[in-house]
């Protein structure tokens, strides 16, 4: 990639993460957990202490905004 399209990647990314810290703290937290650090569903769901079902509910509504 040449440094125009580096530097367009940065700026999508950077409004990607602006709009993900607009969510709800249950939804972004959900996003964090599994999109960034990368969490299964059945590891992101015992960190929040919530049924699976309920982080694919929270991770379907944040893609949905987004």
């Amino acid at each position: 990639l040449g440094p125009s399209e580096l530097a367009s990647e940065r700026e999508l990314a950077a409004q990607l993460y602006a709009l993900v810290e607009a969510l709800d703290e249950d939804t972004r937290e959900a996003v964090h957990l599994h999109y960034y650090q990368e969490l299964t569903l059945q590891e992101t769901a015992e960190v929040l202490g919530v049924a699976v079902s309920t982080v694919k509910y929270r991770l379907r509504h944040a893609l949905d905004f987004l």
